[in-house]
């Protein structure tokens, strides 16, 4: 189950839906990649928006 980010050059989009990705709510995930959509965590932006708290943190 993967897809680009975001349209690659100027050919068709390439996205895999494998034997296990076949789900209604997977094949939704990835073809949010497709028009661009990353995963929170992976953002390029990412650190301007999360606020690491140390005090909380339990070591």
């Amino acid at each position: 189950c993967c897809s680009f980010v975001g349209k690659r050059g100027n050919g068709p989009q390439a996205i895999s839906i494998g034997k296990n990705c076949d789900k209604f709510g997977i094949v939704v995930h990835e073809l949010g990649h497709v028009v661009g959509f990353w995963h929170e965590h992976t953002r390029p932006d990412r650190d301007r928006h999360v606020q690491i708290i140390r005090d909380n943190i339990m070591s």
